[in-house]
């Protein structure tokens, strides 16, 4: 991958911490390959007291086309960007951000979009569905606008700690009225010794949906 790097390769980050355990820039370089695109992909570990200066950083830094956001900084990093479009306005958490070239930080939020047009595709719909989001956290938050959006009967946000969810239930409240909005508070995380992938599954019958979101 190094052998096509020049001074004009355009240069994409995966903002998290940690990034050891990351897997997006693989992913994204073995599309460039497969496109031609003359970009690489590089994982970004900066701590949450870093963020500011990082951002700040950013602006300056002329062939960064942009970068990814993940765990913990979806929604800290939302005060740091130059605009929030789409979802992210409403949201207030992002994943990804564009770099203009005038240095303005542009950003954006897909997460809850994504997630339903996955379920659509796999043959999921949420409309009139109770639903229980476990999480609200940046890309629980994300979900749970997608789903009061997709005209969910009700929407429940379970988190463990109260205040976070309860914010969330405010805003979606605010923004989709005719969605009634519970919280509870869950007793801890998932089982870790359960594999992800069976932990992102979502739980379904025919009226109820559970969608569990980190």
């Amino acid at each position: 991958m190094t052998a096509g790097i020049t001074g004009a390769t355009r240069v994409y980050l995966h903002l998290a911490h940690p990034s050891a355990h990351a897997r997006t820039p693989q992913v994204m370089n073995a599309e460039f390959a497969r496109r031609g695109v003359d970009a690489v992909a590089v994982s970004a570990d900066v701590a949450p007291a870093d963020l500011g200066g990082f951002a700040r950083g950013l602006r300056g830094w002329r062939n960064l086309a942009g970068l990814s956001v993940t765990m913990p900084h979806k929604e800290s990093l939302a005060a740091h960007v130059d605009e929030l479009i789409g979802a992210a306005a409403l949201i207030d958490a992002v994943n990804v951000v564009r770099r203009e070239s005038d240095g303005r930080l542009v950003a954006a939020n897909t997460d809850g979009q994504g997630f339903v047009i996955g379920l659509h595709k796999a043959g999921y719909k949420l409309s009139g569905r109770h639903v229980l989001l476990v999480g609200a956290g940046g890309a629980g938050r994300a979900v749970a606008f997608a789903v009061a959006g997709a005209a969910a009967a009700c929407l429940t946000i379970a988190n463990r700690t109260a205040a976070r969810a309860e914010r969330l239930a405010r805003d979606i409240a605010a923004s989709h009225p005719a969605v009634p909005v519970a919280v509870a508070v869950a007793a801890g995380p998932p089982d870790p010794g359960l594999p992800r992938a069976q932990r992102n599954r979502p739980v379904h019958d025919r009226e109820r949906f559970l969608v569990w979101a980190d």
